[in-house]
């Protein structure tokens, strides 16, 4: 009897983690699910892949050295990852950040986590070194999807993807307000203080 039971948990445990996916493809998103959760952005950002990071490289160097016109050139998105890093973080800290640190620091203040509560990821269709999956909650598949690519024998999690969704729903909130109006909106709700104009001044 406890032989049966011991095996059926294993098959139901199974399908809640991933619905048959590969072991180390489950164990990356749950990894990263929960330092998300549990605001340890450090711990999230090493389940990145390189494709995310070179993304986060690009936002960090217009956080450091864009003025308003490069800002403005860039996409509603983008524009609110780089004014918002300069909102939150002190002079002090955009000068020593990383793409990593940085990213965790983005993490640890809310960037990406809205999805992950309660969730559990649904069974992945992988082709060679990449994998997609949907993203579930109450046991029905919800909009969102999670891409992996498989680096240097491990899976990673490529959030770019998710980027491009996000600037698709950003344009849609507009709803013909100003772009700038909006980020400065969203800024004082996120930060509880109002942005200043030093915001679109380059950092070094």
């Amino acid at each position: 009897m406890k032989s049966i039971l011991f095996c059926f948990s294993l098959i139901l445990s199974h399908q809640v983690l991933g619905q048959g996916n590969p072991p180390e493809l489950d164990k990356c998103f749950t990894a990263y699910q929960s330092a998300m959760l549990n605001d340890q952005g450090a711990e999230a950002v090493k389940y990145l892949d390189s494709h995310s990071m070179d993304h986060f490289k690009m936002i960090l160097e217009k956080v450091k050295g864009a003025d308003s016109l490069a800002i403005e050139a860039l996409s509603v998105s983008d524009k609110f990852n780089v004014l918002v890093i300069r909102h939150m973080a002190t002079k002090k800290e955009i000068l020593a950040f990383t793409p990593a640190t940085m990213t965790a620091f983005a993490f640890n203040h809310g960037m990406g986590k809205s999805n992950l509560e309660g969730a559990t990821l649904g069974k992945a269709k992988i082709k060679g070194n990449n994998a997609k999956a949907p993203l579930m909650k109450d046991g029905k598949k919800t909009d969102e999807e999670y891409e992996f690519n498989l680096e240097d024998g491990q899976w990673k999690i490529d959030i770019t993807p998710s980027m491009a969704k996000a600037e698709l729903e950003m344009k849609d909130m507009l709803e013909g307000q100003d772009e700038n109006e909006f980020i400065f909106g969203m800024l004082e709700l996120m930060s509880g203080k109002t942005p200043t104009h030093s915001i679109w001044k380059k950092i070094k």
